[in-house]
C-alpha cells in the first residue's frame, strides 16, 4: 500500500462534487445483543459544529476529557500552497472550537491524548516547508505538549514519524511510529523524556490504545503480509498475528491494522484492510478483529468499507467505523464514498457522508456520544489522490 507522510492517504482518482456539509446525520439504533454488557439503547443524531474553517486545513484527530475541554489536531492537506504552515490545534471550551497557535514548524499533528486538562500530547511528522507534493519522506517526527497555556514541541530522538498517542496519566503517555530505519517503534513518557521501549524491524504500527499503565495494545502490519497486534501486561510485550486472506497472494496491497479502541480488557476492538485484487479477496476489504481477553476472533466484516480511517466504541459492543466505502478506490466510480459505519445488533449499520466530507478521528464525549474529526473537500487533485482543497470538519454525535 502506499503510504504518504500523513494519515490523510493517497486513494482516489477522480473529482469529488462540491462540499455540502451535512446539517444532520442520523445512524439508527436499536437493543445490543453482544457477550459483553452493553450500553443503553441509543440512536446517534450527528450534525456539523462549527469550527476554525482554515483553508486548505485538515483534522486527523481528536480527543475529550470532559464536555468542556476536548482536542482536534491536524494539518495543512493543500499541497498546491507553496509554503506548508504549522500544525493545526482546535480546542473545544464547552461553547465552540477555537485555533490555538502551535510551535511555529512544518507539520501535520495525526493523533491527540488527553492526559489531564492540562497535559495534553499530540503527535506527527514533520514537513518540509517547501514541499508541493505532501508525499515521500518525512523530516522526522513531530510531539508537542500543552501545558495549560501553550503548545511546546518536545524532541523525539530517532524517531522519523509518530502515528499514535495514548496516555493513562502524564507520567505514562504511550506513542507508535517508525524510526530513521523505518522499523516499527513504541515509545514510552515517564514524566521527563520519551524512552523507546520496543523497536520491530518489517513491521509498521498505526494506532495505540492504553486501557491502564499494564495494559496497553499497538497494531499494524509485519512484513507486509501479516496483521500485527502488540501487548503490554506491565512486564513484557507479546505479539499476536494474523494471516490476510488467501495467505496474502493476489493483494494489491499489504494486509494492516490501521485503528484500536478498548472499552476495558476484555473488550478490544481493532480494524484494517486487507485491499484485493480484482478478483476480490476470501473475506471482505475490511478486517474487524475483537479481542475477548483471552484470543483474538474475527467480527462479520461486511462493512463494504475498503479503506478504515479510525475506530471507536461508545460503550461496550457499540462500535464505529469511519472510513471509504464502495470498490477498491472508493472515491470513484462504483466506490460509495466516505462513509460511517455502526455495529449493533450483531450487524453493521453503513451511512454514507455527504459529497466532500469524510471522518479521520473519533472520540467519545462526555454524553454518551461521540467527537468525529475529518475534513470537507472540494476540487480534486489527480496526483495525490484526494481533494485540492479542504477545511476542517468537526461533527457531533448525541445519543438519544
Amino acid at each position: 500500500m502506499l503510504r504518504g507522510g500523513y494519515r490523510l492517504r493517497m486513494r482516489g482518482r477522480v473529482a469529488l462534487g462540491v462540499c455540502a456539509l451535512v446539517a444532520v446525520l442520523a445512524i439508527g439504533g436499536g437493543r445490543e445483543s453482544t457477550a459483553a454488557a452493553s450500553g443503553p439503547p441509543c440512536t446517534l443524531s450527528w450534525s456539523v459544529v462549527p469550527s476554525e474553517q482554515v483553508p486548505g486545513g485538515g483534522l486527523f484527530g481528536v480527543s475529550a476529557l470532559t464536555s468542556a475541554d476536548a482536542w482536534a489536531v491536524g494539518g495543512a492537506s493543500d499541497w498546491s500552497r507553496t509554503q506548508r504552515p504549522p500544525a493545526l490545534t482546535e480546542h473545544w471550551d464547552g461553547r465552540r472550537w477555537t485555533a490555538v497557535p502551535s510551535p511555529k514548524v512544518a507539520g501535520v499533528l495525526e493523533s491527540v491524548a488527553i492526559a489531564a486538562h492540562a497535559d495534553v500530547w499530540a503527535v506527527g511528522e514533520l514537513g518540509s516547508s517547501t514541499s508541493r507534493t505532501g508525499f515521500g519522506p518525512g523530516k522526522g517526527a513531530l510531539a508537542e505538549h500543552w501545558d495549560g497555556a501553550k503548545w511546546t514541541r518536545i524532541p523525539v530522538p530517532g524517531a522519523r514519524r509518530l502515528s499514535a498517542v495514548a496516555a493513562t496519566s502524564g507520567h505514562d503517555v504511550w506513542a507508535v511510529g517508525s524510526d530513521s530505519a523505518g522499523a516499527a517503534i513504541v515509545l514510552h513518557w515517564t514524566g521527563s523524556r520519551w524512552t523507546q521501549v520496543l523497536r520491530r524491524p518489517s513491521a509498521e504500527l498505526f494506532d495505540v490504545v492504553a486501557i491502564s499503565p499494564r495494559d496497553v495494545w499497538a497494531v499494524g502490519d509485519e512484513t507486509d503480509r501479516r496483521f500485527l497486534e502488540l501487548h503490554w501486561d506491565g512486564t513484557r510485550w507479546s505479539s499476536y498475528m494474523q494471516p490476510p486472506p488467501n495467505g496474502g497472494a493476489g493483494l494489491d496491497y499489504e494486509p494492516e491494522l490501521t485503528a484500536v479502541a478498548a472499552s476495558g480488557p476484555t473488550d478490544v476492538w481493532a480494524a484494517g484492510n486487507a485491499a484485493s485484487s480484482g478478483n476480490g479477496p476470501a473475506w471482505a476489504d475490511t478486517v474487524v478483529l475483537r479481542w475477548n481477553g483471552r484470543k483474538w476472533q474475527d467480527v462479520a466484516a461486511d462493512t463494504l468499507l475498503t479503506w478504515v480511517d479510525d475506530l471507536a466504541i461508545r460503550a461496550a459492543g457499540d462500535v464505529l467505523l469511519a472510513g471509504l466505502a464502495g470498490d477498491d478506490d472508493g472515491y470513484s466510480q462504483g466506490g460509495a464514498g466516505p462513509a460511517v459505519q455502526r455495529w449493533r445488533n450483531n450487524r453493521w449499520q453503513r451511512t454514507v457522508l455527504e459529497n466532500g466530507e469524510r471522518i479521520e478521528g473519533f472520540a467519545p464525549n462526555a454524553a454518551g456520544g461521540l467527537w468525529a474529526a475529518g475534513f470537507t473537500g472540494r476540487g480534486f487533485d489527480p496526483n495525490n489522490g484526494f481533494p485540492a482543497k479542504t477545511a476542517p470538519l468537526i461533527m457531533r454525535a448525541v445519543c438519544s
